[in-house]
């Protein structure tokens, strides 16, 4: 039971600072505004490591590629330390590659910016129903609105309700499914 709780800690420290990290690459990818309240946290959570980590790793052709490094050095880490505690739990000597770890850890990114990104569909939806002039609610728009723009074109809204996000959260699902294949494919080839 200690090992579980462990487990959960570290998952829920790891995997938040992980999103912290992964939400900075993509407001800075789609230009999003960090005069807001969200976009003040993620700097200031995340600042003590990405900007050391920019002066030997430049940003490349707008991608800021310091965060995602942090982000998935940190994933590598939660990684390891799962890895050390289901040995522990388990007595035995659990051998994963490198190749396989760092492979999980890129995986792992993926999933976490899927996530990152249904949660943020989920919040903008929210907002819009409850408080539609919040300022959260303009520094969400610009990361969701590239991806609503496909079914937008082929779904019609009804009358006056966008479907777009629902069939944005269905696909953002389907691709989760495929992660996961992947991932239980990489796993059983290592």
């Amino acid at each position: 039971m200690l090992f579980e709780i462990l487990r959960l800690l570290l998952q829920s420290f790891f995997g938040l600072f992980v999103l912290i990290l992964m939400a900075r690459f993509w407001m800075l990818f789609f230009r999003v505004t960090f005069r807001n309240p969200v976009g003040g946290m993620v700097l200031a959570l995340s600042d003590w490591m990405v900007l050391p980590v920019r002066r030997v790793v430049p940003a490349l052709g707008g991608l800021d590629l310091s965060s995602v490094l942090c982000a998935w050095l940190v994933q590598i880490l939660l990684l390891y330390l799962l890895l050390l505690l289901q040995e522990a739990t388990l007595g035995g000597n659990l051998e994963l590659s490198v190749v396989t770890i760092l492979a999980l850890a890129l995986l792992e990114l993926a999933r976490s910016s899927i996530y990152l990104l249904i949660g943020i569909v989920l919040l903008q939806a929210l907002i819009s129903w409850i408080n539609p002039y919040s300022t959260i609610g303009p520094a969400l728009a610009p990361i969701v609105r590239p991806f609503y723009r496909p079914f937008r074109r082929f779904i019609p809204s009804i009358r006056g309700i966008d479907l777009s996000p629902l069939f944005l959260l269905v696909s953002l699902e389907i691709v989760l499914v495929l992660l996961g294949g992947l991932h239980s494919l990489i796993l059983r080839s290592s």
